[in-house]
């Protein structure tokens, strides 16, 4: 099941509610996101098993993408990247 559509799908206020209704089927999970609630999401990612996500930036510099995606915060998402990094 890929949670993504038109917007951010992890602002959907049921989102971890999705990931563990969808946890207690035999549907793999995958979500792409701009990466800004990934803090938010960390344990759920882990509890629900989600198989992949994608982030999506609009720049290779904190300058670049934080001009052009209005309200990103590119260093916060590259520390939360790290982190789930960091927990596998």
């Amino acid at each position: 099941v890929t949670l993504m559509g038109w917007g951010e799908p992890t602002m959907h206020p049921n989102f971890k509610e999705m990931l563990e209704i969808l946890s207690k089927h035999s549907a793999r999970k995958y979500f792409c996101t701009n990466g800004m609630l990934l803090d938010e999401l960390h344990d759920a990612i882990f509890e629900c098993e989600v198989e992949g996500f994608a982030v999506s930036l609009d720049g290779a510099t904190a300058e670049t993408n934080d001009r052009i995606r209005r309200g990103a915060d590119f260093n916060k998402i590259i520390e939360n990247v790290r982190k789930i990094v960091n927990t596998i």
